[in-house]
C-alpha cells in the first residue's frame, strides 16, 4: 500500500479539470480528517490556494469574496474553451494598447 499523500500537497496540475482535483482533494480530506465541519473548510480554502495559476486567477476574479465549491466548479470549467481563451487574449491586448490621449488637454480618453 502506498502512504497518503498529505492533503495539504494536493495541487492542481497545469491541465487537470478542476472537477478532478475537487475530487481528489476531498478523497485525501476523507481519509485524513475525522470532523466533517473542518473537511468543507479545508477543501473550500485548498480548492482555491492549490488550484493552477488558471484557476487562480478566474477564482480570484469572482464577485462573491466567499464562493461556494459549485461557483467554483462553474468558473473554472469555462477554462480551456475557444470563449476563455478570446477574452484572455482581449484582455491581454487591451492592456497592451492603452487608451489614446486627447490632444486639447493630453489626458487620456
Amino acid at each position: 500500500r502506498k502512504p497518503q499523500k498529505a492533503f495539504t500537497a494536493i495541487m492542481q496540475e497545469p491541465r487537470e479539470p478542476y472537477m478532478q482535483f475537487i475530487d481528489r482533494l476531498r478523497m485525501a480530506l476523507e481519509k485524513q480528517v475525522d470532523s466533517v465541519e473542518a473537511r468543507e473548510i479545508l477543501l473550500l480554502k485548498l480548492a482555491v490556494e492549490n488550484a493552477n495559476a488558471d484557476c487562480k486567477r478566474v477564482l480570484q476574479a469572482l464577485p462573491n469574496s466567499r464562493p461556494t465549491l459549485i461557483e467554483m466548479v462553474e468558473a473554472c470549467n469555462c477554462i480551456g474553451t475557444m470563449d476563455h481563451k478570446f477574452e484572455a487574449m482581449a484582455a491581454a491586448f487591451a492592456a497592451m494598447n492603452p487608451p489614446p490621449t486627447c490632444f486639447n488637454c493630453g489626458k487620456p480618453g
